[in-house]
């Protein structure tokens, strides 16, 4: 028989794993199942964090290649049509990156932190768009340096 207060469980169980877990799917990695009062395992909190962390960093890889490869696309085809080398660049930084700080401002912070956490968050990605954007003109001018009429 299992013990008052622990349905179901054989005893001498590894771990500490004395309580069945019935549950729908979960999919959450770092839960760890124990009866009350015993620890938890070795997943705790630090794990947690650190997948945080981990999705955060992988977050802002991701985000800045696809802005850089939305603003390369954009500023080719301005390329194009305008047949001026480096209009998206200027318009960038003219247009796009006072748009994005008015845009991420609080009125009920100083500017200084406005600034920093615009910073924090979007750095790499305005670099990436940044790049994206001069690297169109850099394209453009080659190609019409190689002889291709139609840029």
């Amino acid at each position: 028989m299992p013990p008052p207060g622990r349905p179901g469980g054989r005893e001498g169980r590894p771990g500490g794993f004395d309580v069945p877990i019935r549950h729908s799917v979960n999919w959450n990695i770092t839960q760890t199942y124990a009866p009350p009062g015993e620890p938890a395992g070795r997943r705790g909190i630090a794990d947690k964090a650190m997948t945080s962390v981990f999705i955060s960093i992988l977050q802002e890889i991701v985000g800045t290649l696809l802005i850089f490869v939305l603003f390369f696309g954009i500023g080719f085809i301005l390329n194009m049509l305008v047949k001026t080398t480096w209009l998206p660049a200027v318009l960038y930084v003219v247009l796009v990156i006072p748009l994005g700080i008015w845009y991420a401002w609080k009125p009920d912070l100083s500017p200084g932190q406005n600034l920093s956490a615009f910073f924090l968050v979007w750095f790499f990605p305005l670099i990436g768009g940044a790049v994206g954007a001069a690297g169109s003109g850099w394209a453009i001018r080659e190609l019409r340096r190689r002889g291709y009429r139609m840029f």
